[in-house]
């Protein structure tokens, strides 16, 4: 396994494994390379083998932040909703401030049909949110949501979300749109 990731990299020297040489009783240092090959899989669009590499990469090391994202994107992609949670559960675990993760599970939670749950995931996104263009997205996200659900800003208070900034009309205003005058 290590050698064919090693087999698929122009730079071996740049991988790490963590573990003792079998014939030296000393610690060998092995790392995953920056420039990890499952992005470029994944970019790709090629699922199924980008699962698998993140499948390898996550032997060598359990917690590779960008194995486990890839992971989650490959299993969402090959409709395996409630093992992309399982993969969500580590990567927040890991990394509870990341508002990405937030977005990927309500991605999830859609697939499942679970869309009062991923409103709640989109909501804490917004809140996790560190930019102002990404807050926007996650809010379009969540109108689109709201008029799934056919919630108006009455009954989302109702399920306990504050609507927010504070009304459709000023969050259409937030992102910049005009809203109609009639």
């Amino acid at each position: 396994m290590i050698n064919k990731l090693i087999e698929n990299t122009r730079q071996p020297e740049n991988y790490i494994f963590a573990g003792k040489s079998r014939t030296k009783q000393q610690k060998v240092i092995l790392t995953i390379p920056v420039k990890w090959i499952g992005m470029d899989a994944a970019r790709d669009g090629d699922w199924p083998k980008a699962y698998r590499l993140s499948i390898d990469a996550l032997k060598i090391d359990a917690e590779h932040l960008t194995a486990l994202e890839v992971l989650c994107q490959a299993q969402l992609h090959l409709g395996q909703p409630s093992e992309a949670l399982k993969t969500l559960r580590k990567l927040i675990r890991i990394n509870p401030k990341e508002a990405g993760y937030e977005t990927l599970r309500a991605s999830a939670m859609q697939e499942l049909g679970r869309l009062q749950d991923a409103l709640v995931s989109l909501h804490r996104a917004h809140s996790l949110a560190r930019t102002e263009i990404h807050r926007s997205k996650i809010l379009q996200e969540i109108d689109i949501m709201v008029a799934c659900l056919g919630f108006t800003d009455d009954a989302l208070k109702q399920t306990g979300f504050e609507p927010f900034p504070t009304s459709a009309e000023s969050r259409r205003a937030s992102r910049g749109s005009i809203p109609m005058v009639h």
